[in-house]
């Protein structure tokens, strides 16, 4: 089982190849992307040990916070969701070198609908967060950036070998781009693996917190019930598995 990737997995499998300024621009421009997502975040948070009862209800306390942070987005996160899986199956085993124009539809609609993806109100001060809150942070401000990002480039790529094919563009970049694209690809396997962990790290945390007795009405059994559900791998992953090469081990 591959581990919870961060975003700088995106962007370390395949050494870069030269096929003009151009598209080496954009390249770089892709990876440092890729490289930027999380990390600030998780790198910030705050480490508590959990042990005292005051930890233990801050803990809390923030716990439902991202809990009703996860709940008001839902709407469009599961927009999200359904647009990454209707464009998956065109490039889950690489980009074709001449993507359909179905294809190229189906992973621009997922482009479009990724930069819609609603953000938690709790990222605004997610370095502020403890336990367990403070990685769903994390998480989910990974997903958000490298399912904007991966979709966004794989477009890119995607119309680049369209125009090459007509003549309309430099096939050099063409096929450089799309040896690459398994890199953005990754970036949006990698975004949904995260997505998909929320929902076990709120229920574990839900009941080493105590549970329903210590939570009350911060946070009710059902709706950590129903969060788990939604951000789960078997609600919010993609499959099939990209190659190796294009993910995070």
């Amino acid at each position: 089982m591959r581990r919870s990737s961060s975003s700088s997995t995106c962007w370390a499998s395949r050494p870069l190849r030269r096929a003009g300024v151009a598209a080496a621009v954009l390249i770089a421009a892709a990876l440092a992307g890729c490289g930027a997502s999380g990390g600030t975040l998780l790198a910030s948070r705050r480490a508590l040990s959990g042990s005292s009862p005051a930890e233990q209800r801050l803990q809390r306390a923030d716990l439902a916070i991202a809990a009703r942070g996860l709940l008001a987005v839902q709407p469009t996160v599961r927009q999200e969701i359904a647009a990454s899986r209707a464009a998956w199956p065109d490039v889950a085993q690489g980009l074709p070198a001449v993507a359909s124009p179905t294809a190229r539809l189906a992973i621009a609609h997922a482009a479009v609908v990724a930069r819609r993806i609603a953000t938690p109100l709790y990222i605004s001060f997610a370095g502020q967060l403890t336990g367990t809150a403070a990685s769903i942070a994390g998480s989910e401000l990974s997903y958000e950036e490298l399912a904007q990002r991966g979709w966004t480039l794989t477009g890119v790529a995607a119309d680049y070998g369209a125009r090459a094919a007509t003549g309309n563009g430099s096939l050099a970049a063409a096929g450089f781009l799309r040896v690459n694209a398994a890199l953005y690809i990754g970036c949006v396997y990698d975004a949904h693996h995260n997505l998909g962990s929320i929902g076990e790290d709120l229920r574990r945390a839900y009941v080493r917190l105590g549970g329903a007795a210590a939570f009350g009405a911060m946070l009710s059994p059902a709706r950590v019930q129903a969060l788990a559900a939604f951000y789960s791998p078997a609600n919010a992953g993609l499959t099939p598995e990209p190659p190796a090469s294009a993910i995070g081990s």
